[in-house]
């Protein structure tokens, strides 16, 4: 494998736990809630989050808001 088939790799692996984690973190989310505004609650918890972390966590905090407000709405985007 070449350094840049092995960038690649890594980057597709990093897409995937990422996506794995936002699934996670949504089927806890739905378990302990049961109406939108608690979703859209812990939605807005994970903006704030995002504030003032490292890179990492940050996106993943707005990626985690992003999809509450997806599953929430059944819209992409």
């Amino acid at each position: 494998m070449t350094l840049e088939e092995s960038i690649v790799a890594l980057e597709q692996e990093v897409i995937h736990t990422r996506q794995a984690a936002v699934g996670m973190m949504l089927g806890m989310i739905d378990a302990m809630t049961r109406t939108p505004e608690e979703r859209e609650e812990i939605a807005r918890s994970f903006d704030q989050a995002a504030a003032g972390v490292d890179p990492a966590r940050a996106r993943l905090s707005r990626l985690v808001a992003a999809a509450i407000r997806e599953r929430a709405t059944g819209r992409r985007g």
